[in-house]
């Protein structure tokens, strides 16, 4: 199940990105790239690809981990 605050690696959308919010019902969700770019997505799919790679409590703490970043 996707949630808030993961970082996964996703090839199709371009890299690494956070999941930052996703609607109650689970019918839409946001998710920034770790180049800022920002995705608006109607529907819950994470892609044959994508690989969850670590798991914060909060958005904020996963775009500012080490694993997001590369550092």
């Amino acid at each position: 199940m996707i949630k808030v605050g993961q970082i996964y690696n996703m090839p199709h959308l371009g890299g690494k990105v956070v999941v930052t919010w996703i609607r109650a019902d689970e019918t839409e969700f946001n998710m920034v790239r770790n180049d800022g770019f920002f995705f608006v997505s109607k529907g819950l799919w994470v892609g044959d690809d994508a690989k969850l790679i670590a798991e914060y409590p909060t958005w904020l703490e996963a775009v500012n981990s080490k694993e997001f970043n590369n550092k």
